[in-house]
């Protein structure tokens, strides 16, 4: 499985972030801290269905919807987590 991009949509701030990637090699890289790496990767792990415990302060977590795309192969899916629900290609 690869994943192809996240979105990252906060429906009430109105504010939306996407991140795609290569399906060969990615590194998150920052000369400093408190940019964001560390919140990408937790993203894609409760996208996927992980329980994420501590999450940045300025995030309001319940008003968040996310997003992956993901593929297999020749097949793409949509992965999408809004709190406890997850919708699959749809």
């Amino acid at each position: 499985m690869f994943i192809k991009s996240i979105i990252i949509h906060d429906y009430i701030d109105q504010r939306i972030k996407q991140f795609n990637f290569d399906s060969r090699t990615n590194i998150l890289v920052s000369d400093s801290n408190t940019v964001g790496k560390s919140s990408l990767i937790k993203s894609i792990y409760y996208c996927l269905g992980y329980s994420i415990k501590i999450w940045p302060d300025n995030w309001k977590i319940n008003n968040m919807v996310f997003q992956i795309k993901v593929s297999n192969g020749e097949r793409e899916h949509l992965i999408t987590r809004h709190k406890n629900l997850f919708y699959i290609d749809g």
